[in-house]
């Protein structure tokens, strides 16, 4: 009886927000363009606050120059992602010159590194926003590596957290748990319980996509305790959500709408526009699976208002998909085509490639529902080119099966044959008996083509009735061929089936054995593993001595002949003196100091090869730093040098490191051209297979065949005087930088030394 009058109460009211809602459907779906403006009408100052604040950025400087970058990052972060990251690398370079020049006051130094850590989490945010997941990675991977400098526990956790996010949208979950584990411990150890929770949540989310759902569950139920013991009622609603999710995934309608129906009674009770818009979707997704389509897509509309309420693009796009999937399902394609239509134009504004890639598929499939099959594979082609930039196998399968579709219908029969292989190569699935007939029909359809190709040509010569009678019994063979083919992938699926079923009996029964085989194993693989770590110690200390062996009687002669000649000069000085002669004193000093620098300069080549030390990387203008480097190094008056700078790339190098290689490079140059008789040295930079080049050409007089390979060996020197360290000492440092040494030299027409290194990938 309360049920009936609570029905009666509350049917006007409902009757009321029906119409309203029939009225927004139709507003909005024919005045699509104008609703988006005239919602937008809030941003309308926020355009004006940015025009103003770009105009005072060109008048400022310092730390308002700063203040003022970060504010157009955060204000274009939602509308322009080209602006947003533009600012934001700006606000990057200021801040670490402003770091950099504070280094003398510690307290300024370290403050400045703080806001450099939040100013990359922020960009890492922004781009993680729009689906530029490689950025994400870049502007993370920065963050954590300042934060671990400067011990930065709380900031480092977030810079954690979003590098895995980045990996996690591109599929690489094997890298994005154990980020997520390590940011899980940070939270522990700060006490930070809703790091903790959130962190459990996203691990849980992972394990959902590698469909491992008792560990998704197990951790996202773990998350939710937290937040229910922090009375955090929007990210519990949020927890229900994902609960219900993975009910979804396995078949589990009833319990899902339960979860779901949990979930949006917090987020109306919270007034959680964003949550409502999300479960509304998914409550939807479950009307229409169950035939309910009037009430999913009255759902649907309201999740799309809540979405244009928050200015959420990035959602509005999705509910348009999902409006579209529902008039794609009830064979309104049109009216479907019109809302996939708006969701890539959104999803392209904001370079959300993931929505972008979704969109576009559907909108080709819907185009080769109305046979507009042009259409849809310019559309179907360009989402799988999409799925395969931002590694979504899931629209890059759906892509193929469309296009093998799409082209069938052309027929093509060839092009559609090798994306149905594509398709089950992608999917270990699909290998069953329908998509194996597929193919054959495909194959025979393709022989078919050509044999009728091979018969018109033949017609001319007289040859068709012969022609004719092969084909016939050309189609008998392959019909015959075709059955045996399907009776024999039905008689390997079920043996297949039947071996599995034996080999999972074998199994259960020998599981004992080979527990306890594997105990066995592990102590004998443990025994003699260490006896093996034992021989290699013992190795290494004997190629040790052996090595120093040798270093040392190098050392020794090499030291030997200056110091000989620093005694000769004092024996000189006392002969001189006792003589009174003091210009022969002068030249013995002259002697000895060119003998003593040059015992230093063996020092110095020992030290910067034997040494290993930690990179301390600066992100530098590579050219500007090349170009001040060579006005500081001392080139002989005679030699010509010619400078060429083209790539003005900004890397992560530790200049003190790379200086000590590029001298080295030039010292060598400067050596090998001293008989030139016009003595010339060319350096350039360019940019080729993501690379930086720095190249060093000499015209003198070259590298024997017999010795380049050996020019790299510490210790080897064709000098009457040095110690062979040099290029070692370059490889050296190269390598650290994840770069490289190249060698091109031509007895009698100079050598080309290249110093390159990698370009970072974004």
């Amino acid at each position: 009886m309360n049920a009936k009058k609570n029905a009666a109460a509350h049917g006007p009211i409902f009757l009321i927000f029906f119409i309203f809602s029939c009225f927004y459907s139709f507003f909005f779906l024919f005045f699509f363009p104008g609703f988006s403006q005239s919602t937008s009408g809030a941003s309308i100052d926020r355009d004006v606050d940015l025009y103003e604040l770009e105009a005072r950025f060109a008048g400022s400087s310092g730390s308002e120059r700063i203040s003022i970058l970060q504010q157009l990052t955060q204000g274009y972060s939602e509308k322009d992602l080209g602006k947003a990251l533009y600012f934001g690398k700006e606000a990057l370079k200021l801040m670490r010159r402003s770091a950099e020049s504070a280094e003398s006051a510690e307290s300024a130094g370290a403050a400045g590194s703080v806001s450099i850590a939040e100013h990359l989490i922020r960009l890492s945010s922004i781009a993680y926003r729009h689906g530029r997941y490689n950025a994400v990675l870049l502007y993370a991977n920065e963050a954590v590596m300042v934060c671990e400098q400067m011990n930065l526990r709380d900031k480092l956790a977030y810079a954690l957290r979003m590098k895995a996010m980045g990996h996690k949208y591109l599929a690489e979950y094997d890298q994005s748990i154990p980020l997520l584990r390590r940011a899980l411990a940070i939270h522990e150890e700060l006490a930070d319980r809703r790091g903790e929770a959130i962190c459990l949540n996203a691990i849980g989310l992972i394990y959902r996509r590698l469909n491992d759902y008792a560990k998704a569950l197990d951790f996202i139920l773990k998350a939710g305790e937290i937040f229910e013991q922090l009375n955090d009622a929007i990210n519990r609603s949020m927890v229900l959500n994902n609960v219900g999710l993975i009910y979804l995934n396995m078949d589990d309608a009833d319990t899902a709408l339960k979860y779901f129906i949990r979930s949006r009674d917090i987020d109306a009770a919270q007034n959680n526009l964003q949550g409502l818009s999300i479960v509304e979707g998914n409550i939807a997704e479950i009307y229409q699976q169950q035939g309910k389509y009037e009430e999913a897509l009255h759902l649907l509309q309201k999740s799309l208002a809540y979405s244009l309420q928050t200015g959420q693009n990035k959602r509005v796009g999705n509910t348009l998909i999902s409006i579209g999937l529902h008039y794609k399902l009830r064979k309104n394609y049109k009216t479907a085509a019109r809302y996939f239509k708006q969701a890539q134009k959104i999803k392209i504004e904001i370079n959300e490639y993931f929505g972008i890639a979704d969109a576009t598929f559907q909108l080709g499939a819907v185009y080769r529902e109305m046979g507009l099959l042009d259409h849809a594979r310019t559309q179907l082609e360009q989402a799988l080119k999409t799925a395969r930039r931002i590694k979504a196998p899931q629209f890059e399968l759906a892509a193929h099966k469309e296009l093998a579709a799409l082209l069938e219908l052309k027929g093509e029969f060839q092009n559609a044959l090798a994306h149905y292989k594509l398709f089950n190569q992608l999917d270990d699935s699909m290998f069953n008996q329908q998509n194996s007939n597929r193919m054959a029909q495909l194959q025979t359809r393709l022989d078919m083509e050509l044999k009728e190709k091979e018969i018109s040509l033949l017609k001319k010569d007289g040859q068709i009735r012969t022609l004719q009678l092969k084909r016939s019994r050309s189609l008998k063979n392959w019909l015959f061929l075709v059955s045996i083919l399907v009776a024999v992938i039905a008689f390997v699926t079920y043996t297949r089936y039947q071996l599995k079923v034996r080999v999972s009996l074998v199994l259960q029964e020998s599981e004992e054995k080979y527990k306890a085989l594997a105990e066995n194993l592990a102590e004998t693989v443990e025994e003699r593993t260490e006896k093996l770590r034992e021989a290699q110690q013992e190795l290494l200390r004997k190629e040790r001595l052996t090595v120093l062996g040798q270093l040392t009687a190098t050392v020794a002669h090499e030291i030997r002949t200056p110091l000989a000649a620093v005694r000769s000069s004092v024996f000189s000085i006392e002969m001189a003196m006792s003589n009174n002669k003091p210009e022969r004193i002068q030249q013995a000093l002259n002697l000895a100091d060119r003998n003593i620098v040059r015992c230093d300069r063996i020092v110095d080549d020992l030290l910067n090869f034997t040494r290993r030390r930690e990179l301390k990387p600066e992100l530098t203008d590579v050219d500007q730093w090349l170009q001040k480097l060579l006005s500081e190094y001392s080139i002989p008056p005679d030699m010509q040098l010619n400078c060429s700078f083209n790539t003005a790339a900004d890397l992560l190098i530790d200049q003190d490191r790379l200086r000590r290689a590029v001298i080295n490079v030039l010292n060598n140059a400067v050596a090998a051209v001293q008989q030139a008789a016009c003595p010339t040295l060319s350096v350039t930079t360019e940019i080729k297979d993501q690379r930086l080049n720095m190249s060093f050409q000499d015209n003198g007089s070259g590298i024997s065949d017999d010795i380049c390979d050996k020019i790299f060996e510490p210790l080897f020197s064709t000098k009457h005087f040095g110690f062979g360290l040099g290029l070692p000492v370059v490889r050296n440092i190269m390598t650290e930088h994840f770069g490289g040494v190249q060698v091109n030299s031509q007895p009698e027409h100079g050598t080309v030394i290249t110093l390159w290194l990698p370009l970072p990938q974004v």
